[in-house]
């Protein structure tokens, strides 16, 4: 009999990166006033096999309708922020939360928050 591996593949990916963002499980939004801080939180994130977690937060631009540069600060952390830009309309950020643990293979997951700035 050939050991196919499909339990073990059933398995690496059935077991999903556990995502919190913002105090809350899936998608997640938030508006703010031009020039306030925006505190992005992964907290409470975890991996159902205990494997250590990496975070990345970047900003999706061509997703957005804000074309100037936005600049995260701890980027590389479980809790970011930045600047709201100073807008004369109101827009559309997208920020997306990449999180990667460091089984092998390392699984990656994604999670999109879009940030409205009002003037």
């Amino acid at each position: 009999m050939v050991e196919t591996g499909l339990s073990s593949l059933h398995e690496l990916y059935t077991n999903k990166i556990q995502f919190i963002c913002h105090g809350l499980l899936g998608k997640s939004g938030l508006t703010v006033k031009s020039g306030q801080t925006v505190q992005l939180s992964a907290v409470g994130t975890s991996d159902p096999d205990g494997d250590k977690l990496s975070c990345r937060w970047f900003v999706y631009r061509e997703a957005g309708d804000y074309n100037g540069t936005i600049s995260i600060q701890n980027s590389n952390a479980k809790e970011a922020s930045f600047t709201a830009p100073d807008v004369t309309r109101a827009g559309n950020i997208h920020v997306i939360l990449e999180v990667k643990d460091d089984g092998e293979p390392n699984l990656y997951s994604y999670r999109r928050i879009i940030v409205s700035v009002e003037p």
